[in-house]
Formats: C-alpha cells, sequence, structure tokens
C-alpha cells in the first residue's frame, strides 16, 4: 500500500502543478476519430521540407507521427476539464479542410481535354483513367470522378493526401487542362499546431455564431507539448465563453471518446471512462480483472472488493466529489475525477 500511496501523492502533485506528465501512447480511439485531422497538420511541415518529400502524394509518417504523439499527450494529460471540452463535448477535429480552412481536405477539380484519348475513363466517372502516370500516382487511393459541369470534374479522397502536390502533378498530364483545389467556407472549428524541435504548440479553436460569416463568438484553448519527455502543459483559455452567444450557443457533439489512462509501472493498458464522472464509471482492461480497490487522495480505502472480468461497470454515485485512485488487481493505477 505504501507504493499505491506514494504514487497517489505524484498523482495528485500533477494536478495541482501546471505540467502534467502523460504518456505519448495513442489511445485507439484517438487514432480512428483524429487520423485525418493529424495528417492535415502535418501537411504544412511536409510540404516546407524542402526535400522530395514534398512531392509524395500520401502524408508520411515521419511528419505525422510526432504530431500525433504530441496530440496523445494532451488527450491523456491531467487537464481533464478542458481536454473533456477539446475531445468529448465539442469535438474540435477539422478533417475536412486544410489547417486554415481555405481548401477542402479531401476533394480536387480537374478540368479535362476531352479531345484526349484517356480522358473518356474520367469523362465516364470511372474511377481509373487508364492513363499510366496518373493510375501509378493514384495507386491504392480510393477516391470517386463526380460530374461537376462540362468537362470539369470533382475526385473524391477518402484519405487525406497531399493535395498541392498531386495538383502540380496532374497539371504535367496531357489531356488535363488545369486541376485545382476546393476552397472550403464557413468554417469556425479546428485545430492549428507548430513545432520546434520536440515541442509542438496547439491552438483548439471554437466557432460558433453566424460561422458561414466569420464566427461572431470564439473560444481558444492553448496546449504544449513535448514529446521527448512525453509531458502535455495547459498554456491558458481565452475568447467568448461557451456560455455566451449572440444567436446560438456552441452545438455540443458530444463524441464521448474514451479517457485512457496509463500507469507507467505496469505494461497493462487500462481505459476507464467517462473521466470526469457521475455515476457508473466503465473499466476496460487487457486482462482479467480480479480486484478492485478504489481510494481517496490521501490514501485511504473506500472499496475493496472481488470482482470477475475484463469490463466492469462499477457505479460510484455515491462517493463525494473529488480526485480518487483505482487500484486495480493490486497493481494497476488508474485517476478518476468524482464530480
Amino acid at each position: 500500500m505504501r507504493k499505491h500511496f506514494c504514487y497517489i501523492l505524484l498523482l495528485i502533485s500533477y494536478e495541482i502543478q501546471s505540467q502534467g506528465f502523460s504518456p505519448c501512447e495513442i489511445p485507439p480511439d484517438l487514432e480512428v476519430s483524429y487520423n485525418d485531422q493529424i495528417k492535415i497538420l502535418a501537411l504544412g511541415p511536409m510540404l516546407n521540407s524542402g526535400t522530395a518529400d514534398s512531392n509524395s502524394i500520401r502524408i508520411l509518417e515521419p511528419y505525422y507521427l510526432p504530431v500525433f504523439e504530441a496530440l496523445a499527450a494532451i488527450y491523456n494529460s491531467p487537464f481533464t476539464e478542458q481536454v473533456d471540452s477539446i475531445f468529448n463535448i465539442y469535438c474540435i477535429n477539422n478533417k475536412y479542410s486544410d489547417e486554415f480552412n481555405s481548401y477542402r481536405s479531401n476533394a480536387l477539380y480537374v478540368s479535362l481535354d476531352t479531345t484526349i484519348t484517356w480522358t473518356e475513363s474520367w469523362e465516364d466517372n470511372i474511377d481509373s483513367s487508364g492513363n499510366a502516370f496518373i493510375d501509378s500516382l493514384l495507386f491504392g487511393v480510393d477516391y470517386t470522378v463526380n460530374p461537376l459541369f462540362d468537362n470539369i470534374k470533382r475526385l473524391e479522397f477518402v484519405e487525406v493526401l497531399n493535395l498541392p502536390a498531386l495538383v502540380r502533378l496532374l497539371e504535367t498530364v496531357d489531356g488535363i487542362v488545369f486541376a485545382e483545389l476546393v476552397p472550403s467556407y464557413g468554417g469556425g472549428t479546428y485545430i492549428t499546431h507548430s513545432q520546434e524541435g520536440d515541442d509542438h504548440n496547439f491552438k483548439f479553436i471554437l466557432g460558433w455564431d453566424d460561422c458561414q460569416a466569420g464566427c461572431i463568438s470564439t473560444r481558444i484553448w492553448e496546449f504544449q507539448s513535448n514529446t521527448s519527455k512525453c509531458e502535455a502543459q495547459f498554456l491558458r483559455s481565452y475568447g467568448t465563453p461557451v456560455t455566451s452567444w449572440v444567436n446560438g450557443p456552441p452545438f455540443a457533439l458530444n463524441c464521448n471518446l474514451k479517457s485512457s489512462e496509463f500507469d507507467p509501472h505496469n505494461n497493462i493498458k487500462v481505459s476507464i471512462y467517462p473521466n470526469p464522472i457521475s455515476d457508473i464509471l466503465h473499466i476496460e482492461s487487457e486482462n482479467d480483472i480480479s480486484f478492485l480497490e478504489i481510494v481517496n487522495i490521501i490514501g485511504e480505502p473506500i472499496v475493496k472488493k472481488a470482482v470477475n472480468g475484463y469490463v466492469l461497470n462499477e457505479n460510484i454515485s455515491y462517493l463525494v466529489p473529488g480526485i480518487y485512485v483505482m487500484i486495480l488487481n493490486k497493481e494497476i493505477i488508474a485517476k478518476f475525477i468524482k464530480i
């Protein structure tokens, strides 16, 4: 119990300090939901790399993985109120346009010279051009060809690609009059990212109130992550309070991503959610859970009982609000907040 109590004190000290330790491991739920967003954020550094990488149609792992790990450090951090607002309530995730909402991240326009034989396939909306260069360029890419007007088509892609490079390459092909990005309008909710060495700076921007005209109301949360130390620091939040509006409140999407917890003394992954919690706490583990303990912030035991399963639902509605630590199988430790 002494080891557990020391670790509990360590967890609480992270709550008090402005900087919190969190692993850079990317939880599966975050990976699924933010894969496109991360590749959008990584595209700028790849385009500005000054290397041949800028011509790659796909976003390369050396560019997007550090950004993903930096985001995971925020997601796994103890700044539960801010993290919950960003990832669970408002789901700030701009996966359909570039980082600054200037063009669509999943589509482009092409104008065809229909006197060139190969263009017949795209004229017939077939997602294989018959042009050797284009088909090698888009090999393995899932896309559709959709009519727009006259000889102009809209190509739509399932994954986020390096569309500026693709436009440049397509315009070298005989049979394509021009290729261009699809403008994006009205997006007020998005993430920006900048990097200096291992330090990653994120702004999570929530816009509401008539965003087609530029968003009357905006709220911003700023974080910094260091991927070499796996530290996330909440810097500040500012702008219009989410309780204030002119035409209507910000739309709460409630995407309910899990809050993944990590024990640095153990290799077994445990997820507990939602967190913060008011009544039923859901627990999932890679290994069978046989014993459950809940202790308060000074190490006093609240619950000790035998359990059985990989997935548990624990009613904690009787607990007074505060910070608690769950100890599973006498080894696995996860923090949660009762509200």
